[in-house]
């Protein structure tokens, strides 16, 4: 943690120190809603809470905010959906995309009326998730510096994790917040609230000490985030994990289910409630972990709400996809899986340090099926833009995807520092990526290399439309005989 100025320890006279956490709009050229919540600033939030502190949250990109009321954004299934959004202009170096830069998320009029009607403020967290969406953090920080001038104001995240010192130049952050925030967080409420006490620092090598996320700060609980361990024991070449999160570390799988049943008890409005998994490696050692999670909530089933599904965002590792696992899953009540293959190039994947044996990925597609999955609910994510790939290697593994009955998910390749990839790339563009994290943007770096016209892209995803059109209709001939 660093401090970008010095600052004035106050001390609330008479009442609870009131922290403001917020989630920033996304600065992009596309965002879609898919089951994502502010859950680092939900757990801040409830540490805060549980030191004495008032929590408070405004989520920029809250689609149930009280603003849109008049205009009610309509969901898709499982509570996703898209963004309100306002064009915005756009970035310099952006100049050459195509496409409308926006900012997705309430309007800045929603913004300043919630802030005027916020009060008096001792604390603001930042949070930040996606490394080229910093502009739309910079834009909070200078608003709520703007309002709350005597209010130090601390970000954390994504984006300075991974740019740190492009964070404590351009942001206007007092602190800024590298890795996981709940000491540093500690640490600032301390020195500012608590004087020459004590500061509790947390043991986060043992993550069943943290408390619950705040989830009543949601203003809708229609979807629910939740992690059973931190980082990841692989060691993929593109992926920052290890930076953002340190080590892999696991909760206790019963009581984090315990947790989560206790969560849902307290709404039995009948409602229907998505819960989204954020971890990066759920199923790593699935006996001692996954499974016993899911066996303490099936025995808890009668007692949870009936409209309960799971879904799985991150794509899960395919080589743990095995008989008990899929079967669990379905008893549990996952409604969408998504599996990680990237590539079918085995030569690629050994060089990803991904695995290579795509004999087990078939396995896997055929073990959720014999389960009860249909095809329509495996989603298979495959990287374009990785340095060195071709149109070629992409189309192939679409076909592959498709040929095997499960949809293809495109994903654009992002580079992130710290990571093998982003040694082989960080030179390219003008200014080098190091220097401008706009040019990370998953929507703006696979133009960099001309390999991949939009025509192509376009191409190829109306290709996987039709595809799985013909399918589906297929399928329906074939039920109603």
């Amino acid at each position: 943690m660093s401090c970008n100025r010095r600052t004035t320890p106050i001390h609330p006279a008479g009442r609870a120190p009131r922290i403001l956490f917020v989630n920033p709009w996304a600065t992009d050229f596309s965002a879609f809603d898919l089951w994502a919540r502010p859950l680092g600033l939900l757990y801040l939030a409830a540490i805060v809470r549980r030191a004495g502190g008032e929590p408070i949250l405004l989520d920029c990109m809250d689609r149930s905010h009280p603003s849109l009321a008049e205009r009610p954004w309509k969901p898709r299934r499982f509570a996703c959906g898209k963004y309100p959004a306002q064009v915005i202009e756009k970035p310099p170096v952006l100049r050459q995309i195509p496409r409308r830069f926006k900012r997705y998320g309430i309007s800045v009029e929603a913004l300043e009326h919630a802030l005027d009607a916020l009060g008096e403020i001792d604390l603001i967290c930042v949070g930040s998730r996606m490394t080229y969406w910093y502009p739309g953090a910079v834009e909070a920080i200078r608003r709520l510096r703007h309002r709350f001038p005597r209010a130090p104001i601390a970000l954390g995240g994504v984006y300075p994790t991974l740019f740190p010192e492009h964070a404590r130049r351009e942001s206007g952050a007092d602190f800024i917040i590298e890795g996981e925030g709940e000491n540093a967080l500690l640490q600032i409420f301390h020195d500012r609230f608590r004087g020459t006490s004590p500061v509790p620092m947390l043991d986060l090598d043992h993550l069943d000490g943290l408390p619950a996320p705040a989830y009543d700060l949601l203003s809708s609980r229609d979807c629910l985030p939740v992690m059973l361990s931190r980082g990841c024991p692989h060691r993929c070449t593109y992926c920052a994990s290890r930076k953002i999160f340190g080590r892999f570390r696991r909760r206790d799988p019963v009581r984090a289910a315990e947790e989560l049943i206790a969560i849902l008890d307290q709404r039995r409005d009948g409602r229907e409630c998505d819960i989204a998994f954020y971890d990066d490696a759920l199923l790593a050692d699935a006996d001692r972990h996954f499974l016993p999670f899911c066996r303490r909530l099936t025995a808890a089933r009668s007692c949870l709400p009936s409209a309960l599904r799971f879904h799985t965002p991150n794509g899960l590792d395919f080589s743990m996809i095995r008989p008990p696992v899929a079967e669990a899953m379905v008893e549990v009540g996952f409604q969408t899986v998504r599996l990680s293959i990237e590539t079918a190039d085995r030569t690629r994947l050994r060089a990803l340090n991904r695995c290579a044996d795509l004999s087990l990925f078939e396995s896997a597609l055929r073990t959720l099926a014999q389960a009860g999955f249909a095809a329509t609910s495996i989603g298979v994510y495959v990287l374009f833009g990785l340095p060195g790939q071709t149109r070629a290697e992409v189309e192939q593994t679409v076909d592959y995807v498709l040929s095997l009955g499960a949809t293809p998910l495109l994903g654009e390749f992002s580079p992130m520092p710290f990571t093998r990839e982003w040694e082989n790339v960080r030179s390219i563009g003008n200014p080098p990526l190091e220097s401008e994290p706009l040019l990370t943007n998953n929507s703006v770096f696979y133009r960099l290399s001309g390999e991949f016209p939009d025509s192509w892209v376009n191409d190829l995803r109306q290709r996987i439309r039709e595809a799985r059109r013909k399918e589906r209709c297929a399928s329906a001939f074939d039920e109603n005989g």
